[in-house]
């Protein structure tokens, strides 16, 4: 429905007025002489004149402006009640340090996107080098061990336990047969197992020695390790969240270095109480208002934790938001969770740009009895699909201006035509002399 303001001087009106005067000073100026004729038209012609140009100005002052009014209807929807969370990111790690070091390389400042495979965090090696120089030097000490273990254990095979130190070695033999003989003969001991135990304890060495390669060999894996840990890589492409160390900062193993994660898919955590549980459900789609930028999606519920708060008695949810979702994550959310135990509410919903903002207070145009416009203060719910919902200030009924603008005012007269005034046949005047012909 379009309705007008009513235009206080309506220009055809004041045109037929000023053409009823022009024809009535004609005739009494027939019977004048030709110079009062003269002045009468010119007297005539300026009067007419401007009257014209009153009617135009009031017509400029007073342009006509369609609004559109809908009539208010109520409806009957389920109760919910508004529960506070924010927005978390679907994916979220925090690199820690694996070694210890000073930081000399940080990537960015939160905010910054990281790709998959890059360098986000880089420490200084200088304590690394100092150890893998000392774990080297211990693998060829134990290399040394192990090269003359091998070399005791073939003396102890080759030589027989002869002792051939000293002189041709003519001493030791003798003493070394003579004793051999004598003891075997006596029974004082058994030289075939005094050389089995000589053998097997140069074996024990060379055994011993290489575990001590192995040791080494380990130290040094272990170093080489710690060099590609020092360097904190991306494990996938993210943005930086909170950065918790500066350049020149030592850290030790375990050390919180960088929080990260994936701002592309985003989601919503709340605390649900738990005697709303049984109205929700994995997959159901329930209304979420980003505070921060008065606007209404509909969550995805994809998550819900299967064990609650027991100081609280609450269940962990969480929902998935759309894609083109304009959020980020630590923003405050509010979301609307059926409420059954308070039955339906009756509601009435109107478009979003018929609401009027002055500050934080929101208001209406609503046409009266009368045919004027009247501004009237109204409590807003949520908004969704371009509508919002009125909890008071309005009843069933009400018509309401859909298309308010700066002009409207409240007292207004405002009434349905349409047939605009622009369209309207007017009298044909001479521009010359402003005179209707």
């Amino acid at each position: 429905m379009l309705i007008t303001r009513r235009l206080v001087h309506p220009l055809r009106t004041i045109i037929l007025r000023a053409s009823i005067i022009t024809t009535i000073l004609l005739s009494v100026a027939c019977g004048q002489s030709e110079d009062e004729k003269n002045r009468a038209e010119i007297e005539r012609a300026q009067n007419a004149a401007a009257i014209v140009r009153q009617a135009q100005t009031a017509q400029a002052n007073n342009p006509m402006q369609p609004y559109s009014i809908e009539v208010a209807q109520s409806s009957k929807t389920q109760a919910s009640i508004a529960l506070g969370g924010s927005v978390i990111p679907q994916t979220e790690m925090t690199i820690r340090a694996q070694a210890p070091g000073r930081v000399v390389y940080i990537a960015g400042e939160e905010g910054y996107a990281v790709r998959a495979g890059e360098t986000i965090v880089d420490l200084d090696d200088k304590s690394l080098l100092a150890q893998r120089r000392a774990a080297i030097a211990g693998l060829q000490r134990a290399r040394a061990q192990l090269n003359n273990a091998y070399i005791q254990l073939d003396q102890n095979i080759v030589s027989d336990g002869v002792n051939t130190r000293g002189g041709m070695g003519m001493p030791s033999m003798f003493d070394y047969f003579v004793s051999k003989n004598v003891g075997d003969a006596v029974g004082a001991g058994d030289s075939g197992y005094d050389r089995y135990a000589s053998i097997s304890s140069s074996r024990a060495g060379v055994e011993q020695a290489k575990s001590g390669v192995m040791e080494a060999e380990s130290q040094i894996d272990q170093i080489e390790a710690m060099f590609r840990d020092k360097q904190a890589v991306a494990p996938r492409d993210a943005i930086i969240l909170d950065k918790m160390v500066e350049l020149g900062d030592v850290v030790q193993p375990g050390q919180a270095l960088l929080r990260i994660g994936d701002t592309t898919s985003l989601q919503v955590v709340i605390d649900v109480p738990s005697r709303l549980m049984r109205n929700l459900s994995e997959g159901m789609m329930l209304l979420v208002s980003l505070n921060n930028l008065d606007e209404t999606v509909e969550g995805e519920i994809v998550v819900i934790f299967p064990s609650a708060d027991i100081k609280r008695n609450t269940v962990r949810m969480k929902l998935a938001l759309p894609q083109d979702t304009q959020a980020t994550p630590g923003m405050y959310v509010t979301v609307s969770v059926p409420d059954s135990g308070r039955g339906q509410l009756t509601t009435i919903s109107i478009p979003d740009q018929a609401v009027v903002w002055r500050g934080s207070l929101a208001s209406v145009y609503v046409v009266n009895n009368t045919g004027k416009a009247e501004l009237r203060m109204i409590r807003t719910g949520s908004t969704a699909n371009g509508r919002t919902s009125v909890l008071s200030g309005l009843v069933e009924g009400d018509r309401v201006v859909t298309t308010p603008d700066t002009h409207l005012r409240s007292g207004m007269m405002i009434q349905t035509n349409t047939v605009p005034i622009q369209s309207r046949t007017l009298p044909k005047v001479n521009i010359l002399t402003q005179i209707p012909v």
